[in-house]
């Protein structure tokens, strides 16, 4: 163990040994504020890498979570890192470094833990992207077996969603979203997509329904027409597509950014950073 991971256990691990009295030596002290520094740095770096996932910049988090995941090697907050690591490296399509992580989890607990079945669901879902990235072909996920946490029953909002974890996510879309018509059967498959990190297919169904404006409109309303342009921009972005993203955010900004936009009224469903960053992208664009 080197002497940063020392320090930073210190702290986290047992933090009674860094004051244990009033007359705790200057040597102690010393380690204390290293300690503090370091923690201080790690949830930096982890509040950092959040923000830029919310902004869609999948690689700019990854270095954030990735030095974070360093500093945390050795303590009790290595699983926190290698968890988010996990859950990235398969939504950037680095699926074997996923299954690195995937399986250090499956090697510890033995069984043992309560988030067994979503480990053991997710290392053969890797396994299966990565033999199929090795053919150039796309693979669909495999449905979630019941066995998975039925927590998801508790998400009743996108707040509830944002902090579930990816199996509870992946189950309530399986299992709450409807199905009973096209239209539903297209907007569960893209969100399945798009959950699952395989953005270019979400892209392509979320495309789908757009050009339907009549039957989404009629189906779920016409909210969810509009915020289709939305997903259509969030894919393209992810997927490179400066073209089809310049499209939608053009129709954004002169249908719901504009207070006299035909659609302003559903500006309000989106989340304030949601907005922000389709602002930011606009004037990146120059749009």
């Amino acid at each position: 163990m080197n002497k940063f991971v020392l320090l930073f256990t210190l702290l986290v691990v047992w933090p009674g040994l860094c004051f244990a009295d009033s007359e705790a030596s200057k040597a102690q002290q010393d380690q204390y504020r290293k300690a503090v520094n370091a923690q201080s740095q790690y949830h930096a770096l982890r509040t950092q890498g959040n923000q830029l996932l919310q902004d869609g910049k999948y690689s700019e988090a990854l270095v954030c979570h990735e030095k974070a995941f360093r500093m945390a090697q050795g303590t009790s907050l290595e699983a926190v890192s290698r968890n988010k690591l996990m859950i990235l490296y398969e939504k950037a399509g680095d699926y074997s470094k996923a299954l690195e992580q995937c399986q250090w989890f499956l090697t510890r607990s033995k069984g043992d833990s309560p988030l067994w079945n979503d480990w053991v669901e997710m290392d053969k879902r890797l396994l299966q992207k990565i033999e199929a990235q090795k053919r150039g072909e796309k693979i669909d996920e495999p449905k979630s077996p019941a066995s998975v946490s039925a927590d998801s029953d508790s998400i009743r909002g996108i707040a509830d969603f944002s902090k579930a974890s990816y199996g509870d996510q992946k189950q309530f879309l399986e299992k709450k979203l409807p199905e009973n018509t096209k239209i539903s059967k297209l907007s569960k498959q893209a969100m399945l997509a798009e959950h699952s990190g395989n953005f270019a297919k979400a892209k392509d169904l979320y495309d789908q329904l757009l050009v339907q404006k009549e039957a989404v409109i009629s189906a779920q309303g016409e909210s969810a027409w509009v915020m289709l342009h939305c997903a259509v921009q969030r894919m393209s972005e992810l997927t490179g597509d400066e073209a089809r993203e310049k499209e939608m955010l053009n129709w954004i900004k002169a249908n719901m950014l504009d207070p006299q936009g035909s659609s302003h009224q559903f500006l309000s469903q989106l989340m304030p950073d949601v907005i922000d960053h389709l602002n930011k992208q606009i004037k990146k664009y120059q749009l």
